[in-house]
């Protein structure tokens, strides 16, 4: 008698994950429009944005775990190897994975893969949110990527790598 309550509301569950699917995909749709520069400047600017906010708002309180090695390695660690392997391992390996298992739901894909790119980035809680962002913009640049047929680890490694060059420039200059 359980089982025979709970499959009405399944459905429903099944109907409004299938409707956001749909929005997802016309979402996706309207950004792939966009041209690939116009697409990575948006991408940047927004996480930008929102990490001077979280920045004002929450003060980072953390340590940089990248504080005692010397600058030339935290440059090329910070701007060349984290966003190529985070792209790889966060952005391609999870998002195409989940869709492979989560029935094609990009959304929850993209979610997925934002909410393992925050934990990530665990210096303080206030970083995970805005890792978890980030990981967001970054999903929906991978998405958006692969919906226009170009390399989507690229793309999202190159707008993380700007977006990583702009915070060293300002956290050590």
């Amino acid at each position: 008698m359980l089982a025979y309550k709970l499959q009405p509301s399944m459905l429903k569950m099944k109907k409004y994950v299938s409707w956001i699917d749909d929005k997802m995909e016309s979402f996706l749709s309207g950004l792939s429009g966009l041209k690939t520069g116009y697409l990575l400047a948006l991408c940047v600017s927004v996480n930008v944005v929102i990490s001077f906010i979280f920045s004002v708002l929450a003060q980072p309180v953390y340590d940089d775990p990248l504080a005692g090695l010397s600058l030339d390695i935290r440059l090329i660690t910070v701007i060349l190897f984290a966003p190529i392997i985070e792209t790889i391992l966060v952005q391609k390996l999870l998002i195409e994975v989940s869709l492979k298992y989560i029935n094609g739901s990009k959304l929850l894909a993209i979610l997925l893969s934002a909410g393992i790119f925050g934990i990530a980035h665990h210096y303080s809680i206030a970083n995970i949110f805005k890792a978890f962002i980030a990981g967001l913009l970054y999903g929906l640049l991978y998405c958006a990527m692969k919906y226009k047929n170009k390399n989507p680890v690229l793309f999202v490694a190159v707008a993380h790598a700007i977006f990583n060059s702009i915070g060293f420039i300002v956290n050590n200059f």
